[in-house]
């Protein structure tokens, strides 16, 4: 069995923790659906959800349509018929305070949520990337190899003659 170092532990301590993104939350739209999706990565402390409207051009005029308590990562919000076209999601906390707003968003125009945005970006250009140094690994050892004459056409070893 194997002993611990001075000053280790095998327990483990439990201490309140509270997560607060520095991002905001976000909001996918889905209009077949007639719903808005929302997420907000790394909040611990979030209690509910308020759907908002406002009309397009209204700079402050912000209208509460539907709450919804926060159960799992991503919730889904119905949209009313009678909101306006501009949405938003209002985090609140277990006070009941304000924690965050979402990005606006049109209830007309479909959208997805942007951190998998950012991540299929990331994936596809590290892709590429990969693919180019591959693509020029690949060249700079094949065309090593003739300029120092080897093109796999070597002569035959010298017989050499060994006295018994």
């Amino acid at each position: 069995m194997a002993a611990l170092a001075q000053g280790q532990n095998y327990r483990i301590s439990k201490f309140h923790w509270v997560g607060q993104p520095k991002s905001l939350p976000e909001i996918a739209v889905d209009t077949e659906e007639r719903a808005v999706y929302v997420s907000w990565n790394g909040a611990t402390a979030i209690d509910a959800w308020v759907l908002q409207s406002k009309r397009k051009g209204d700079s402050d005029a912000w209208f509460d349509h539907v709450w919804v308590p926060k159960v799992q990562f991503e919730t889904r919000i119905p949209i009313p018929r009678h909101s306006e076209e501009i949405l938003r999601v209002v985090a609140l906390d277990r006070q009941w305070k304000v924690a965050a707003y979402s990005r606006t968003a049109s209830k007309h125009i479909r959208t997805t949520l942007q951190s998998h945005k950012t991540g299929q970006h990331l994936y596809w250009i590290m892709t590429g990337i990969s693919v180019i140094f591959l693509g020029v690994y690949m060249y700079r050892r094949v065309h090593r190899g003739r300029d120092m004459g080897d093109l796999g056409e070597r002569e035959p070893p010298e017989k050499r003659i060994v006295n018994v």
